[in-house]
């Protein structure tokens, strides 16, 4: 029993899946699959488009002379009470494949081609060499969801370091009295002075005009680095304080370097014209787990902005995207532009500045924010 047609892929991905799994609680990461309960994912070379897909269900477990003829090649079990069904990433059912009846699995996933058309929207077949194959037969034992790699000579997927581990936590950086960057002790005297600001703010009764608990949260942070933004985020009309949040989101994906990979500017783009956003983005935790991914290798450590250490500035993109979504002005705008200054780190001046021209009418620069907020004048 075979099928071989064409699957649509969306953000590098499809399933084989009962349509009520959750396909975002993975426990198993490999190079080709992942797993979790009633399904398993295969991420694709492309980004978009379609691919051709072989699903073959066999009697009995098939031997491993062609494994050679493929570039990566995994396997895994999968146990269904219900049919499994070749799904997109928007849960919709892949026409052209015929249910896989219920029962456990032992699955083996091929694939070839992925390197060589990585990250490109198709859409026929024809547009690209990537090929994939599934392998399904029964086993009395599916409990085991553990991925086992046969071959592997592609280099997409391939582990990434979490980059929240090569932060150097005994550290902060502060501004010099030139205005250069300085290292201090994590709460050491320094680094203790220049949090104070928080507990300042915090203290003074002029803060409790912010009656939700997350507004003053992210005030304190900002009471730390740029006080004056505070009140004239506040003071903007709720429809200005809303596009201040997606100038904010949109600076961050900027400045995290992600703003150039297709499904990041897609989405951007579709946030800014106000049009329909792509699947991916309908979610913010769905942007997380792509960036997550690190596919193009952007996730990584960099200098945090005075006083708060260092960070991933594509981590806080997200985050920036995330309170754009889920929460109202003025919280919403202090969490995004508390997030945009995360990706600037101790350059978070330049997006003061620019915030201030550009919805203020302030005309002001990087140098005299220095010598307002720090009391530095720049050398």
């Amino acid at each position: 029993m075979g099928y071989k047609e064409s699957v649509t892929v969306d953000t590098h991905q499809f399933h084989l899946a009962i349509p009520t799994a959750d396909t975002l609680a993975v426990t198993q990461y490999g190079g080709l699959i992942e797993t979790g309960s009633g399904f398993v994912t295969v991420m694709t070379g492309i980004a978009h488009g379609q691919i051709p897909l072989t699903i073959d269900l066999l009697d009995t477990e098939p031997g491993e002379d062609e494994v050679s003829a493929w570039e990566v090649v995994e396997e895994t079990s999968i146990s269904a009470k219900k049919p499994l069904h070749v799904m997109r990433l928007d849960g919709e059912l892949e026409p052209g494949f015929e249910p896989i009846p219920p029962g456990k699995y032992r699955l083996r996933a091929y694939a070839k081609g992925r390197d060589a058309d990585y990250d490109i929207d198709v859409s026929e077949t024809a547009a690209t060499s990537e090929q994939h194959l599934i392998q399904l037969w029964p086993t009395d034992n599916a409990r085991s969801r553990k991925i086992r790699q046969l071959r592997k000579t592609d280099e997409a997927y391939n582990p990434v370091e979490n980059p929240w581990e090569k932060i150097d936590n005994t550290r902060v950086s502060v501004f010099g009295p030139d205005g250069s960057i300085r290292w201090v002790p994590f709460e050491g005297p320094e680094h203790l002075a220049v949090r104070q600001r928080m507990h300042d703010f915090l203290a003074d009764p002029a803060s409790s005009s912010l009656k939700v608990a997350e507004e003053r949260i992210h005030a304190s942070y900002l009471a730390v680095i740029d006080p004056g933004m505070i009140a004239l985020i506040v003071g903007l009309p709720q429809d200005r304080q809303r596009e201040f949040s997606l100038w904010c989101v949109v600076r961050s994906f900027e400045r995290a370097d992600l703003a150039d990979l297709p499904w990041v500017r897609e989405g951007l783009e579709a946030l800014k014209n106000g049009t329909q956003l792509p699947h991916i983005w309908q979610q913010p935790h769905l942007v997380q787990y792509e960036i997550h991914k690190d596919r193009a290798g952007r996730r990584k450590p960099a200098v945090g902005k005075p006083g708060f250490g260092d960070t991933v500035p594509a981590d806080r993109a997200s985050s920036a995207y995330d309170s754009y979504v889920w929460h109202q002005p003025p919280a919403a705008a202090l969490q995004c532009f508390n997030a945009a200054t995360d990706t600037y780190g101790m350059d978070y001046l330049e997006l003061s500045a620019a915030a201030r021209r550009e919805f203020f009418g302030i005309d002001t620069t990087p140098a005299k924010l220095l010598k307002e907020i720090w009391g530095i004048a720049a050398g």
